[in-house]
C-alpha cells in the first residue's frame, strides 16, 4: 500500500489483535493513526505497534455503537488531526461455544447485532460526511473471524449478512463522491483474542482449532498481519476502483 503521508486513519476496535496489526501496518505508510476503543488500555498494544513502525498515533476512547459517542470521537479526531481519510472498523470474535444449541436469548441477539452491525453503521455515518466533502475516502469493515457455516451462531450469521448489505449500500451511495467501501472476512486466525473467546465460551481451544484446520486448504491458521495486508490494499490509493467487495482471508475456499 502507498498512501499520502498526511492521511488520517481511524482504526476502531484497535484493542483487538487484528486492529493492532492494522494500526502497525498502516503506520508504516506514514499515515496518522487514531486508535479507537472503549477503554484506553485496550489500545496500548496497537500503540506499541505504531511506535515500532516509527508512526504517529493517538488514543480516542468511545463506544462507537452509541451515536453521540461515535460523533464525539470523530469530532475529537478532526480537532486533533483534521478529517479522517480512512476508516477501518474491526470486530472481535464471538464469545460463546461454537457447539452450543441455538437459543432465543434476547441479550445474545442484541449484543451481537449492536457490536457487529450497529457499531459499523453508526461510525461510518459519523465519518462519511468528511470524506464526501473532500471527495476521497476509504471504508474497510473487518468482520469477526468466521467459523464454518454449520457452527456459526445465528445472530452472528444475521449480523454478517447485514454487514455485507451495509458494505454494498455504502459503496453505491458514496462511490460518486470518491469514497470506497469494502469488507474483509477473516477465517481461522491465530490470535490471543481467539484464545480468550474459547476460554470465555468454555470450549477447548485445541479441539476447536483441530476441527477448523480440517477445513483450511493451506493447513494452518492465518495471522493478524495477513489480515492487515488485505485491509491495507483496500485502504490504499491504488484501490480506488475496488468497492462493494467482500474479501475472505481464509486460507482457501469458504463454505
Amino acid at each position: 500500500m502507498t498512501a499520502h503521508p498526511s492521511r488520517t486513519v481511524v482504526v476502531a476496535g484497535a484493542g483487538s489483535d487484528i486492529g493492532a496489526a492494522v494500526a502497525g501496518r498502516l503506520a508504516r505508510t506514514g499515515c496518522r493513526i487514531a486508535l479507537v476503543d472503549r477503554r484506553e488500555n485496550h489500545c496500548y498494544r496497537a500503540l506499541e505497534r505504531v511506535t515500532a513502525a516509527d508512526g504517529q498515533a493517538q488514543i480516542f476512547t468511545a463506544d462507537v455503537s452509541l451515536i453521540h459517542e461515535a460523533e464525539a470521537a470523530v469530532a475529537r479526531i478532526v480537532d486533533a488531526w483534521g478529517p479522517p481519510d480512512v476508516l477501518v472498523h474491526d470486530l472481535l470474535p464471538q464469545r460463546r461455544p461454537l457447539d452450543a444449541p441455538a437459543t432465543a436469548r434476547e441479550d445474545d441477539w442484541d449484543g451481537v447485532v449492536r457490536s457487529r452491525l450497529r457499531a459499523p453503521y453508526v461510525l461510518t455515518a459519523a465519518v462519511q460526511r468528511h470524506m464526501v466533502r473532500r471527495r476521497w475516502g476509504r471504508i474497510v469493515l473487518v468482520s469477526a473471524p468466521r467459523p464454518p457455516a454449520a457452527e456459526e451462531d445465528p445472530a452472528a450469521a444475521a449480523a454478517l449478512a447485514g454487514l455485507f448489505g451495509l458494505t454494498r449500500s455504502l459503496a453505491t451511495r458514496l462511490g460518486p463522491h470518491g469514497v470506497t467501501a469494502n469488507t474483509v472476512v477473516p477465517g481461522l486466525i491465530a490470535t490471543e483474542s481467539a484464545e480468550l473467546a474459547a476460554a470465555c465460551a468454555g470450549s477447548d481451544l485445541n479441539q476447536l482449532r483441530k476441527r477448523a484446520l480440517e477445513r483450511v486448504a493451506v493447513g494452518r491458521p492465518g495471522t493478524a498481519d495477513e489480515v492487515a495486508e488485505a485491509v491495507a490494499f483496500f485502504a490504499s490509493e491504488q484501490a480506488g476502483f475496488v468497492s462493494g467487495q467482500v474479501l475472505h482471508v481464509t486460507g482457501g475456499p469458504t463454505d
